[in-house]
């Protein structure tokens, strides 16, 4: 009896050591946003839907800096962890697993920017197109360090309830429809002036990726 309870527990710990190593890189990165950049990372922090953290990047003329580096490479991490959780993705969860679905996710943001760039210089609108890809990105990050302890709770705890990880993404998503949505009511009067670009927009760089990343998941 003894041996087999031993054996769980090797199985177990074994099973689970890439992801620990995950959580701790995260832990490591955010130490290492806060002292590389202690103004930004308080000012990302604040309860104010990031103006101020928008406000020092307008200042510094939206330059990509270590910060924002950090904070992409936890964002992928996050919302790899968190896809993972999915009960269909359970069974291959694995450090190969992790990666693809990282690199996945990394490659559909890096596309949707540049395409969202180009869109912006054809319609004479690239600062503005910049304005959104920055606080998009920022506003992934945000929603990702929200759900972390909830990722890691799913990943140490047995919670017999399946709902609890699609009530993560669910938050994940809120939260960034929030975001988004008190930055579309700010530029509101540069929206309605090209309302027709915008809805344009939200039906292929929004909602298309949305239908490409749930095919591939799911499949």
């Amino acid at each position: 009896m003894q041996k087999k309870i031993v054996e769980v527990i090797v199985r177990h710990t074994s099973s689970s050591d890439w992801i620990s190593f995950i959580y701790l890189a995260i832990l490591l990165l955010i130490v290492a946003a806060k002292y590389i950049n202690t103004n930004e990372f308080y000012l990302f922090f604040k309860l104010d839907f990031l103006k101020s953290y928008f406000a020092e990047k307008k200042r510094l003329k939206q330059q990509i800096i270590w910060f924002d580096l950090i904070l992409f490479i936890i964002t992928i991490s996050v919302m790899s962890i968190s896809m993972m959780q999915i009960e269909t993705l359970k069974t291959n969860s694995d450090i190969v697993n992790f990666s693809h679905i990282g690199l996945f996710f990394s490659i559909i943001i890096i596309s949707k920017s540049l395409l969202e760039i180009c869109v912006g210089f054809f319609i004479n609108k690239t600062d503005l197109i910049l304005n959104y890809i920055f606080f998009k990105i920022a506003s992934l990050g945000y929603a990702s360090l929200l759900i972390l302890p909830l990722t890691a709770i799913l990943t140490y705890n047995k919670i017999q309830f399946e709902g609890f990880s699609y009530l993560v993404i669910v938050l994940f998503c809120l939260t960034n429809l929030v975001f988004i949505g008190n930055y579309i009511y700010r530029y509101r009067k540069y929206i309605i002036q090209d309302w027709y670009y915008f809805i344009l927009y939200i039906c292929s760089l929004e909602i298309a990726p949305l239908v490409i990343s749930y095919k591939w998941l799911n499949s």
